[in-house]
């Protein structure tokens, strides 16, 4: 199996870094072909992505993505232009539950919620205008492209607890509407109890009571700004791992939630994100047993008290980029 890896801007390399150090310990079954992206693609080649770049990320088994963001590099010149050429419609967003003492809100029992974000269409892909005194965007759906991120939606409940929250603003928005609509059409053909609930209740009750949630389903824009809010429930959003599909064209992109995060010092960032957005890779890939393996060995270190900056803890078990991915790597022995 071949893997192309794009470590790109910022802390992607350390973060990559750590991923490949604890993916080797649990397979030696994938082969890594490392990309510029972003900032070293810019100053080599002259392109954030070139199309030598996208055309090996297309026929890779998959893809694992650092992060971008430099002055000289904007994320839509790569990671957006990746995304869209792979029309990578299904971004899906696990927010888990590691331990009480991680978790910024008070008395939260735990949960396991995974996010299933529209990721190709909306208000992010829309018709844009910006003058002097005035600007807009436009957000717009189809029928079509509502049903198949639903259709993801509902094929993971069916692996999980069997229930799919819809998220919308159907009480103002046009677009809302639809999607609404549709996705309770589509819910008609799956044994998933379906809700729907409206953004900004949502966003109140994910903090209130994540544990009744389990699958949510959402557009482009509300699927971000909810998953950013999550990570709040983890810990830090230096935990949250993703993975962008197309299902019917064969294409998966592996990524953490966070950015290239450009205020870190060396040595501060969060691996796990990325750790676990390579586990998630692992999953896709047939290797179910060494993504769990994973798994449990980031669960058995953060329980230990050992952390990043970015989580709360001691001052004698704040460890380094590296130091983490060592940890979670030793674990695995």
């Amino acid at each position: 199996m071949e893997v192309a890896v794009l470590p790109g801007d910022g802390i992607g390399p350390q973060v990559i870094d750590e991923t490949l150090k604890v993916l080797n310990a649990v397979t030696t079954k994938i082969d890594y072909m490392t990309l510029p992206v972003g900032l070293e693609s810019i100053k080599t080649n002259g392109v954030a992505l070139t199309t030598e770049t996208l055309q090996i990320c297309k026929s890779a088994d998959a893809i694992l993505f650092g992060a971008v963001g430099e002055k000289e590099s904007h994320p839509k010149d790569s990671l957006g232009e990746l995304r869209h050429q792979l029309d990578l419609y299904a971004n899906l967003r696990p927010i888990n539950f590691f331990s009480a003492k991680l978790c910024r809100i008070k008395e939260v029992k735990p949960f396991d919620i995974l996010l299933v974000r529209e990721l190709s269409s909306g208000i992010y892909f829309s018709q844009r205008e910006k003058q002097t005194n005035t600007a807009s965007d436009l957000m717009s759906y189809t029928r079509k492209e509502i049903e198949r991120i639903a259709h993801t939606a509902f094929r993971e409940a069916e692996k999980r607890r069997k229930k799919v929250t819809s998220v919308d603003k159907e009480n103002v928005l046009a677009c809302s509407q639809l999607w609404r609509e549709t996705v309770t059409d589509i819910a008609q053909t799956y044994q998933v109890h379906l809700s729907h609930m409206l953004v900004d209740v949502c966003a109140m009750k994910l903090l209130q009571s994540p544990q009744e949630f389990d699958v949510i389903v959402t557009a482009n824009l509300f699927g971000d700004i909810l998953s950013d809010e999550a990570s709040l429930l983890s810990g830090s959003i230096g935990l949250l791992p993703s993975a962008s599909y197309n299902y019917e064209k064969g294409y998966a992109l592996f990524e953490p939630v966070h950015g290239s995060a450009l205020d870190l010092k060396k040595g501060e960032a969060n691996p796990i994100g990325t750790v676990l957005s390579g586990a998630m890779m692992l999953g896709y890939l047939g290797l179910e047993r060494e993504k769990t393996r994973i798994y449990h060995a980031v669960s058995s270190v953060l329980k230990k008290g050992y952390h990043t900056i970015d989580l709360r803890g001691p001052p004698e078990t704040l460890v380094t980029t590296q130091k983490m991915g060592t940890l979670i790597a030793q674990e695995l022995q």
